[in-house]
């Protein structure tokens, strides 16, 4: 059975906003040094930054569907997004990935020290929900 989603390997990594479609996203200056970037083919280095920016509005759960990713990468022919999966960059999965918990979409931005003691603090909660009464883990999805 075909994937349904694709999700970006280590998106936390580039997602500042805690919340839905931000207006951004971080993208660093060592993806050009990086080696496994750096083999990628040049469409392909297009379909992954042009990715990035959908995983921000799609909550990193991109459909696997040729004619919608078409139309939303702005692409004149279906892309062919098999080198991103074959090499990681790109995962693909029949269920969404486990992520992180998102705030609600009014929440305003926190500075980057604000927001690693909120990610502290939420994974401490997390942690805590997770473990139920008897102290066995809780399935997570």
């Amino acid at each position: 059975m075909k994937p349904t989603f694709l999700s970006i390997k280590n998106f936390d990594k580039f997602q500042h906003y805690k919340h839905r479609n931000p207006p951004w996203i971080k993208l660093y200056y060592d993806i050009l040094d990086d080696d496994e970037f750096i083999l990628l083919s040049i469409p392909s280095r297009h379909h992954y930054m042009t990715l990035l920016l959908i995983a921000g509005r799609k909550n990193n759960r991109i459909p696997h569907d040729a004619a919608y990713l078409k139309k939303v990468m702005r692409l004149d022919e279906e892309p062919d997004l098999t080198e991103l999966i074959e090499r990681g960059f790109l995962l693909a999965s029949r269920k969404h990935a486990a992520g992180r918990l998102l705030a609600t979409c009014n929440q305003n931005a926190l500075s980057e020290a604000e927001a690693e003691t909120e990610k502290s603090e939420i994974e401490a909660e997390a942690e805590r929900v997770c473990v139920g009464d008897q102290g066995s883990p809780a399935l997570m999805t």
